[in-house]
């Protein structure tokens, strides 16, 4: 009896959304809320950033305002992180660390 109650707690802690380590590739842009998101270029699916600490979230915004600029060029990031999919539907990367910031866009 002991050992099925460990079993079922043990089922019931394991994460029903499955996450895997990623790196994508996107133009960057932001929500109206301020959320960054990124569409990936080929599959152009939006990925929104998961939640960022706040010095790596500070030196990414200061990068991408020094690429971007006061004209808003148009922002490519590289990103790697853990790939996950909300209950929404919406697609998140979480533990996320930007990789590169460029000016550009994607190709074709």
């Amino acid at each position: 009896m002991l050992r099925s109650l460990i079993v079922l707690s043990m089922v019931a802690t394991v994460p029903i959304a499955h996450a895997e380590k990623l790196l994508v590739k996107g133009e960057l842009t932001f929500s109206f809320y301020g959320v960054a998101q990124l569409r990936e270029c080929g599959t152009q699916r939006q990925i929104e950033f998961g939640v960022m600490t706040s010095t790596p979230y500070f030196n990414f915004l200061k990068r991408h305002d020094e690429v971007a600029g006061a004209q808003k060029r148009p922002v490519l990031a590289e990103v790697e992180g853990e790939l996950s999919r909300t209950s929404e539907g919406r697609f998140v990367l979480n533990s996320l660390r930007v990789v590169s910031i460029a000016q550009g866009k994607c190709k074709g």
